[in-house]
């Protein structure tokens, strides 16, 4: 080979085959690590088979770039091999650094050749995180096993669980009944004519409960001209009475806070629900007044509870006097409705409520032509005396709301 200007050719730096030509099993296909023809350099030396963890000898051959030398794969420590002393700690002392406590990592090629070390065990942290996992799964379902179990019997050995159960799946399935009907409401928009929606899907609640609803008087509703009906106010179950003898384009008027109240107060919105905030005097006269001229002029009619909140004691609060300013400036009648008594099967002092029977009576409707704002004190007190007096008799006679009533000093004895 000739000689290079720059010096020796012995000292240049040998053309080196790639390494996966220098495999043990290629070296006699590439013949020699020189890339000149004529010479014949030494082979590389064999792969010591006997040798643990598969090393190419003790030394590498000088003649391989540090890229083309294979891995050396260090294979763990014997049971019963001593640590040799660190030789940068001081004299004396066997302590080792943190390099040495490392375990051996495992390279691609060691697992390639499966000679190197056994897999290293997973840290703490991740073993107690997948022992958490089936550990969840178990406590979820000894709850779920423990509600199965523990659910069927408050109900058959508490009243008391029994009450609450009954009033969450009413309230819960209203609020689900209410995301149903929203979407076919919201078809005609804010519209009297979808009460006729909410009125049929919440016409079968009364079976899911026992309770059977009679009405009576049902002729007495004007058949072609606006009114006001007003109506006595026990609990959330005046639903069931109030959807069974609904009229046609009547919409109740509800207190502001029940536009709040989800799903429920979307869907009354709809079915054009009057809404009115009781703390605002000024502003319920105001509403009240836009009411009258809606009476007149779209033909609707109205439900109002003129005791203004809910009375579990079994009779009748004294009744407040919008209703009856309403009907008079709209010079509309008023059709008075009274519900029977729920005590025999609802009674929310005592956490009670079971199966039972509730009379609806339509009174004949009161006129209001010719009165003034200063006939509706009267005018108030004559209906509500009138209602009184049907509530104590339709919740006394055994085909409404029971015998409570009957009892010495009952509420609606002692009222009257």
């Amino acid at each position: 080979m000739p000689r290079s200007p720059g010096g020796d050719w012995q000292n240049r730096a040998p053309i080196t085959a790639p390494y996966f030509l220098a495999s043990p099993g290629n070296e006699r296909a590439w013949g020699g690590v020189a890339g000149d023809s004529g010479s014949s350099s030494p082979s590389p030396p064999r792969r010591q088979e006997g040798r643990e963890g598969g090393s190419w000898g003790d030394n590498p051959p000088p003649f391989l770039p540090l890229w083309a030398q294979p891995p050396t794969l260090t294979s763990p420590p014997s049971a019963g091999a001593r640590t040799p002393p660190n030789p940068v700690a001081p004299l004396g002392t066997d302590t080792p650094t943190e390099a040495e406590t490392q375990p051996p990592a495992t390279t691609a090629a060691a697992a390639w050749l499966g000679r190197g070390p056994a897999p290293q065990a997973p840290h703490p942290t991740e073993v107690t995180r997948m022992e958490l996992w089936p550990g969840a799964w178990t406590l979820l379902l000894l709850l779920f096993v423990l509600l199965l179990f523990l659910l069927p019997t408050l109900w058959f050995c508490s009243p008391s669980a029994k009450y609450f159960f009954k009033m969450a799946f009413y309230n819960g399935w209203i609020l689900f009944l209410a995301v149903l009907a929203i979407p076919v409401c919201a078809v005609r928009g804010r519209n009297v004519e979808n009460m006729k929606i909410l009125r049929l899907m919440l016409l079968h609640i009364k079976y899911l409960y026992g309770i059977r609803v009679e009405v009576r008087g049902a002729h007495h509703f004007p058949p072609s001209q606006p009114y006001v009906v007003v109506s006595n106010h026990q609990s959330s179950l005046d639903l069931l009475g109030m959807m069974e003898v609904l009229p046609g384009r009547c919409v109740p008027i509800a207190k502001r806070e029940l536009l709040w109240a989800g799903s429920a107060g979307l869907a009354c919105w709809l079915a054009g629900v009057i809404f009115i905030d009781r703390k605002r005097t000024g502003d319920a006269i105001s509403v009240m007044s836009e009411v009258a001229q809606t009476l007149l002029t779209q033909d609707v009619r109205v439900w109002v509870f003129p005791e203004g909140t809910r009375n579990h004691n079994g009779s009748m609060l004294p009744f407040k006097r919008g209703a009856f300013h309403l009907a008079v400036q709209a010079q509309v009648p008023i059709v008075p409705i009274v519900m029977s008594s729920y005590q025999d099967f609802y009674c929310k002092k005592e956490r009670r409520f079971t199966s039972g029977r509730c009379q609806v009576r339509v009174l004949p409707p009161v006129p209001t032509e010719g009165l003034t704002p200063d006939d509706v004190p009267a005018l108030a007190d004559r209906v509500r005396h009138s209602m009184l007096t049907v509530f104590r008799e339709i919740s006394t006679d055994g085909r409404g709301g029971g015998d409570y009533l009957k009892k010495p000093g009952g509420v609606g004895e002692a009222r009257l």
